[in-house]
């Protein structure tokens, strides 16, 4: 035989050498070797948004059991959150197998969020509304920015309400944070 491993065209030869009654002979003649079906197990990913890259993962398989290279799951990369299902191929390196393609599901949830809102515990009074609050989002990602605070009560001496919250994005749950803080009475000035 000759080239009869990889896939292609095989050549198979016999010959006889003769002996005293026969002249010798011989014959050849080639065969195809068609390439094999690869094995490919690939995974999907069901992650919660962090911000970074997230890819499947898998590997294929030869007639040996042996890994082959070639196997592209580049298409599955994302990083905001997303539900779909992607494609993966592989492309043989090696000439012995037939090149082959699937889907996969991937899921990247949305994160939460979280909504700091700060207060003094108290103030006094100073005849306008009091604004002492302030407000924060952060989330994974490098989600952080300022909040607007909304409030009630916060001109007059007694308990005031500090609220903040955040909608959400693409990425991130919505969340919110309220609090009180007191507005102490003010001293009087007296002149007599």
């Amino acid at each position: 035989y000759a080239d009869n491993t990889a896939a292609g065209t095989a050549t198979a030869s016999a010959a006889y050498a003769g002996d005293a009654n026969h002249r010798e002979s011989s014959a050849s003649t080639t065969f195809a070797i068609a390439k094999a079906a690869v094995a490919c197990a690939v995974s999907g990913y069901s992650v919660t948004y962090d911000g970074t890259a997230h890819t499947a993962t898998g590997a294929c398989t030869g007639v040996l059991g042996e890994t082959l290279d070639g196997l592209d799951v580049s298409a599955t990369t994302r990083v905001d959150a997303t539900s779909a299902t992607l494609p993966w191929s592989f492309a043989d390196l090696t000439g012995n197998y037939e090149a082959s393609a699937g889907t996969v599901e991937v899921a990247i949830a949305q994160a939460g969020s979280l909504t700091t809102l700060t207060c003094p515990t108290s103030v006094v009074y100073a005849g306008t509304a009091l604004t002492p609050c302030t407000a924060r989002v952060t989330g994974a990602g490098g989600l952080d920015a300022d909040l607007a605070v909304a409030y009630a009560d916060n001109t007059a001496a007694g308990t005031a309400t500090a609220s903040a919250a955040y909608a959400g994005d693409a990425n991130h749950r919505e969340s919110s944070a309220s609090t009180t803080f007191a507005i102490a009475k003010a001293a009087v000035a007296c002149a007599v």
